[in-house]
C-alpha cells in the first residue's frame, strides 16, 4: 500500500471515530448540550494531535506537488464530511439553533485553549 493511501485511510478512521464519539455522547449516553460540547472539545484535541502527526507523515513522503495537493484536498474533504456528519447528529439530537451554538462554542473553546497551551 502506498504511504499516501495509508495516510488517507488513517485520516478517515480518525474522522469516523470522532463522529462515533459525538454520536455516543448525544444518543447512547443522552448527555445534555454541555456534555456533548465537552466531548466535542476533547475529541477535537485528540483529532488535532493525530491529524498533525498524519500531515507530518504526509510531508515526509516523497510526493510530487500535484500528488501532495491531491492528498491534501482529500484530507480536507474527509474533514468536511466528518464535520457535516457531526452537525447532522447535533441537529437531530437538539434543534438547529442549539446545534449551531454547540458547533460554534466548540470551535471557539478549542481555538482558545490551543492558543493558551501553544
Amino acid at each position: 500500500m502506498q504511504p499516501s493511501t495509508e495516510i488517507l485511510l488513517e485520516s478517515a478512521i480518525i474522522s469516523l471515530l470522532n463522529v462515533l464519539a459525538v454520536y455516543l455522547a448525544a444518543y447512547t449516553y443522552e448527555l445534555p448540550w454541555g456534555g456533548v460540547l465537552a466531548v466535542m472539545v476533547l475529541v477535537s484535541f485528540l483529532t488535532a494531535g493525530i491529524s498533525r502527526l498524519l500531515v507530518r507523515k504526509l510531508l515526509k513522503t516523497r510526493l510530487r506537488a500535484d500528488e501532495l495537493l491531491s492528498e491534501s484536498v482529500s484530507m480536507l474533504l474527509i474533514a468536511l464530511l466528518s464535520c457535516l456528519a457531526v452537525f447532522i447528529i447535533l441537529i437531530f439530537r437538539f434543534n438547529l439553533p442549539m446545534a449551531l451554538g454547540i458547533s460554534i462554542l466548540s470551535g471557539i473553546i478549542t481555538a482558545f485553549v490551543r492558543k493558551v497551551i501553544v
